[in-house]
């Protein structure tokens, strides 16, 4: 009975306690390692630094909280509605008496519209370049004249034009810090991509004639905006532009005879735009850049020669759209030195069959049919030849150190080719 009894057999089990045990006594006291003293202390910062960021968001957000419950003014409130109301977004209509201050118990109704149709501004089609005295310009009419190529600005802005304006770019004044070639290339490009040009004649300007210049040799047409009794040079109205004269005698005329040009030839010029596009650059400069180095010529030996500056050649060279300015007697120059043809220079190696391949390929078939040439010998001799040109393919073309190669010379190699097929490597 007493064996069958639980309750006095879990009564004589012996009691052990947690603290009797031999591992809890010697965890006890024994003293922490350095690693583990080092943890509790990065463990105790890292709890610190996110308690302290916690307080600092807090305090934060209870500062924006109470400023943010700040009376405000109703007209400022109405302002904002009209604002949302002008651009489309949302039509708010409060509910309620109107006070002097907005409470939270007021209820808005939000309702989604449609934006309203509004004027439709043309967007900017063609480019325009704006060019006028700024250097030399009297102090007394330099905000006259900015005030007026605003004007000219806007007045462009209505049928679809960008016009440029380099005094927001490279002034004389607020930009002195521009070096000379920086303010050059960027004007010049700026030119040089327009759709026509417009040259307000105020006051007398050297970089005026230099802007009508690229424009002439570039073939963009320029508008002449003479004030009545300002004299102009003949040598800039002279030129070899596309031109239109129109005299003014203040800002209103002036405005008006713009928009009439702009009524009239806008059409005209964008058909021009379409038609043209924007022409692929034909690679020039690269070919002469390759052609340079590899005959170890340098930039400005070659700018030397066909009379430019070498920032010139160094800008064609890293823009290839810079090579429209080279005309042909440069071009002439740059072939005769370089002892290519000029049509590398232009197109560049295009096909192995160029002229001389041809003709060297016509000799090698009346040389196949006179010595009944088999197929391998013909495919051999003709891929050798053609092996050893295209390794000038390319930038040194096939124009360079290349000759026809007559019926004799065909003859002989191929005589060698037959009397040691296996032992001699033709020599093309």
């Amino acid at each position: 009975m007493e064996e069958n009894d639980p309750q006095r057999r879990s009564s004589s089990l012996p009691r052990i306690r947690v603290e009797d045990s031999s591992l809890y006594r010697d965890l006890s006291l024994r003293e922490p390692t350095h690693r583990e003293r080092t943890a509790s202390y990065v463990a105790f910062v890292v709890l610190g630094i996110f308690c302290l960021s916690m307080l600092i968001s807090l305090g934060i957000g209870t500062f924006l909280l109470t400023r943010s419950a700040t009376p405000l003014s109703q007209e400022a409130v109405e302002a904002s509605l009209a604002y949302l109301k002008s651009v489309g977004v949302l039509s708010l209509r409060c509910s309620g008496s109107s006070s002097a201050t907005i409470s939270p118990r007021k209820k808005f109704e939000m309702e989604t519209l449609q934006p309203p149709e509004l004027e439709a501004v043309p967007e900017p089609k063609l480019r325009a370049y704006l060019a006028t005295a700024l250097t030399d310009l009297p102090d007394s009419e330099r905000q006259r004249v900015y005030e007026l190529c605003g004007v000219l600005k806007r007045a462009c802005a209505e049928f679809g034009v960008s016009l440029y304006l380099p005094f927001e770019h490279t002034d004389p004044l607020q930009h002195a810090d521009v070096p000379p070639p920086v303010v050059y290339e960027r004007d010049r490009k700026q030119v040089v991509t327009s759709d026509f040009v417009l040259v307000l004649c105020a006051s007398a300007s050297y970089g005026v004639g230099q802007e009508n210049e690229i424009a002439a040799e570039h073939g963009i047409p320029v508008v002449y905006l003479v004030r009545q009794g300002c004299r102009v040079s003949r040598m800039l109205l002279g030129s070899d532009t596309r031109k239109l004269i129109a005299e003014y005698e203040d800002e209103t005329d002036l405005v008006s005879k713009l928009r009439s040009i702009l009524e009239d030839n806008v059409p005209a010029l964008q058909q021009r735009r379409d038609a043209i596009g924007v022409p692929e650059p034909l690679k020039i400069a690269a070919r002469i850049r390759d052609l340079r180095e590899r005959s170890e010529i340098s930039a400005k030996t070659l700018a030397d020669l066909i009379g430019v500056d070498e920032q010139k050649l160094r800008r064609m060279e890293d823009n290839p759209e810079e090579e429209a300015g080279l005309t042909l007697s440069q071009l002439r120059s740059l072939a005769a030195f370089l002892k290519v043809d000029i049509t590398y220079l232009l197109f560049g190696a295009t096909s192995t069959k160029d002229e001389r391949v041809r003709r060297s390929q016509d000799n090698f078939k009346v040389i196949a049919r006179d010595e009944s040439m088999e197929y391998r010998d013909f495919e051999s001799l003709w891929g050798g030849y053609l092996d050893k040109i295209h390794q000038k393919i390319g930038y040194v073309a096939a124009t360079k150190d290349n000759h026809v190669i007559s019926k004799e010379q065909w003859r002989a190699w191929y005589r060698q080719l037959i009397e040691k097929r296996d032992e001699l490597e033709i020599q093309f």
